[in-house]
């Protein structure tokens, strides 16, 4: 499938919008895309497949805290899961273990890989893993996966659907690049990112929520929040807010040009600051009792 081009769902029994389905994925809950499982152990899980079969739908499957070692056989050649949750499950769960899944003839959505430290440590050179990962996959999850910025790139590489990321505290010291083009959602929170904030191109065109918080990079932007809507102009969300919004945590002068401009300030809670705040922010102070 190629950039820009509608993601083909044979499992899906009615047309639906990639960004249709990526929300249906992110509930607990069975819906016409899937079923939902979360067994207490794998007899469970394949008693629970058998018995819920049904043409023309998949299976979201979630294994978090199952202290696997590896993918369980019972479902690692089933076609027909449509979103896998292996969150938390061993230190000995390693990135060549993971690949077949999200490989062709598979067609996984959602691959939620969080909580596993050696998950994506580099390969031994003895070794080389080849990334070649399904175009079908809309959502991967690796937050608090120790990850370097070369290794993240080379995954990132062939997911040309994917519409969420999520790396949250990985140790990310670099901007990931390239970003897949059909990208809307981007977590990179409490990482070590520094430096400047890249090309304009370098964003996709979609970018409608990003998370930069907890990164150094944040803290030595001039003008932050402007220079961000200047560079992703259909951002909707940033660092948590809306971007009609102002986080009280923000620099007295990026707020003083936000509430020029007409935005609205709110607190770490999402709340709105009251006027003196308000007043504070069009002249260039700031009140230390809700900015510390």
């Amino acid at each position: 499938m190629g950039s820009g081009s509608s993601v083909e769902l044979p499992l899906a029994p009615s047309p639906s919008s990639p960004s249709e389905i990526l929300s249906m994925l992110q509930k607990e809950e069975d819906c016409s895309l899937f079923t939902y499982h979360e067994p207490e152990d794998l007899t469970t899980l394949v008693e629970g497949l058998k018995s819920s079969a049904e043409k023309g739908k998949g299976f979201k499957v979630v294994l978090k805290e199952q202290e696997l070692s590896a993918v369980p056989e019972e479902i690692s050649n089933l076609n027909n899961v449509v979103s896998l949750d292996l969150s938390s499950s061993d230190d000995e769960l390693t990135l060549d273990k993971i690949l077949p899944l999200v490989s062709p003839p598979n067609s996984l959505m959602q691959l939620i890989l969080s909580n596993n430290a050696t998950l994506l440590s580099p390969p031994p050179s003895t070794s080389p893993i080849t990334f070649e990962i399904a175009s079908s996959l809309l959502h991967l999850d690796i937050s608090f996966c120790e990850c370097a910025s070369s290794t993240l790139s080379l995954v990132l590489k062939p997911l040309n659907a994917l519409l969420r990321l999520d790396a949250e505290s990985c140790s990310l010291s670099e901007f990931p690049s390239p970003l897949p083009t059909m990208l809307m959602i981007l977590n990179l929170k409490d990482n070590e990112i520094e430096g400047s904030l890249p090309e304009r191109e370098a964003f996709p065109a979609g970018l409608l929520e990003l998370d930069l918080r907890e990164n150094p990079l944040v803290d030595t932007t001039p003008h932050y929040k402007s220079t961000i809507g200047s560079l992703i102009p259909k951002l909707q969300t940033l660092d948590g807010f809306s971007t009609s919004v102002v986080s009280a945590d923000s620099k007295p002068a990026d707020m003083k040009e936000a509430v020029t401009a007409g935005d609205t300030l709110a607190d770490d809670t999402g709340h709105l600051i009251a006027e003196n705040e308000f007043n504070a922010a069009m002249g260039g102070k700031v009140d230390n009792t809700v900015v510390g």
